[in-house]
């Protein structure tokens, strides 16, 4: 996704972008300009790299509200985790600390 990120940052000078595999997020002054870039992003999307936008995965709104990027919500001066990503995050552990219990327990003991 290279020339996305070319044709983000240099046709359309964006400068706040972040992507992730494919995800992504702009941040823009103007709501105005951002309405009229996503017919554009959806057109090279498609013309170049054969993706499609999901209509529905699609937001605009006041940064103070937030941006929901990877399981996170980034607003200023702070970033919130989700309660999915603290959910999985929590259980990765526990099956970590399950498997170290069975590790440890078959270890034999200087007494056997």
């Amino acid at each position: 996704m290279n020339p996305f990120d070319h044709y983000i940052k240099h046709d359309l000078g964006m400068r706040y972008y972040g992507r992730y595999v494919d995800d992504f997020v702009l941040v823009h002054e103007d709501k105005t300009y951002l309405q009229a870039i996503i017919p554009k992003i959806a057109q090279f999307l498609n013309d170049e790299l054969r993706l499609n936008l999901h209509p529905r995965k699609m937001h605009l709104q006041h940064y103070s509200k937030g941006v929901h990027f990877l399981g996170v919500t980034l607003k200023p001066h702070r970033i919130y985790i989700g309660k999915r990503t603290k959910g999985n995050f929590y259980n990765a552990i526990a099956r970590h600390n399950g498997h170290n219990a069975i590790a440890s327990q078959s270890q034999p003991t200087k007494d056997e």
